[in-house]
């Protein structure tokens, strides 16, 4: 299974979530806003800008996707979303 990583032209803190969804399961792509996380440990959270890499495929019936977006584009879920056009856009 892959690990976690930072995309190319990003610098500076960010963040990831990855996990494996059914191959066949709709995904957004390449980028979307994250309305609701629910992480063990965490408070709820929603993310803008978030690149979504599906290019490994971890069996012929499951994928691999991670997500990744620059930490300052996290919020609890109950804050109001903010744009933030200086976030880089990752390039596949």
């Amino acid at each position: 299974m892959p690990e976690s990583s930072i995309p190319d032209g990003w610098s500076g803190e960010f963040e990831a979530l990855d996990g494996l969804i059914p191959a066949d399961a709709e995904v957004p792509w390449p980028t979307v806003a994250i309305e609701r996380a629910d992480v063990p440990g965490r408070k709820p959270f929603a993310a803008t800008r978030v690149n979504v890499d599906i290019s490994y495929e971890a069996s012929a019936t499951l994928r691999f996707p991670q997500l990744t977006w620059l930490g300052r584009g996290r919020r609890p879920v109950d804050a109001p979303a903010t744009t933030d056009e200086s976030t880089p856009e990752h390039g596949g």
